[in-house]
């Protein structure tokens, strides 16, 4: 992980293994994870099958949205056809219909709160949530995004806190020596 510039200074000190299943019903609703102890990255790696991470925000502030406009008489990298889904792969369809009903629609004001950015995770991923996502965007895996038995693993840091020059240095330097020499069983 450490060649991916957001990760190189990344120690963590905890490894969360989620396994969710369909036929249990498997999901985790919209949460932040702790902000006293958990750091600025969240890293999860997303195996064994593609899901959807949902992103949401209980802001009431506003964001301008543009809409898409794609002209069939400009090349636009590559674009030849009216078919937008050829060109610009979009795995969630119902984005599509929205893109092809809304084609040219006026620049509108909307609620932070209403809006649900869904991230396509396919597997195999690895997926680093920091700054915004990570402290004002919720985010959730909904039971109608697992569609066969996915593994996430998801690995945390300590807060600043806990590192160099915080008030629980010391506390800090003893769970990051533990978590790189667990030999223990895992709970």
């Amino acid at each position: 992980m450490r060649k991916y510039p957001i990760l190189e200074s990344f120690s963590p000190v905890e490894q969360c293994n989620l396994d969710y299943d369909p036929e249990r019903g498997s999901a985790i609703d919209p949460h932040w994870d702790d902000w006293w102890l958990w750091g600025e990255r969240l890293v999860s790696l997303n195996l064994l099958s593609d899901t959807v991470l949902s992103m949401s925000c209980d802001s009431e502030d506003n964001v301008q949205l543009f809409p898409l406009v794609l002209h069939k008489n400009k090349q636009m990298h590559g674009y030849k056809s009216p078919d937008i889904s050829q060109d610009y792969p979009i795995q969630d369809c119902s984005l599509l219909e929205r893109l092809e009903s809304t084609y040219c629609s006026p620049t509108k004001l909307v609620p932070l709160r209403e809006i649900l950015v869904a991230i396509h995770l396919p597997q195999r991923s690895l997926v680093v949530l920091s700054g915004a996502a990570r402290y004002q965007w919720k985010h959730a895996i909904y039971r109608n995004h697992i569609k066969s038995r996915r593994i996430c693993i998801t690995f945390r840091e300590l807060t600043a806190e806990f590192g160099l020059g915080g008030e629980q240095e010391e506390l800090g330097n003893n769970l990051l020596d533990i978590a790189l020499t667990f030999k223990g069983s895992p709970v």
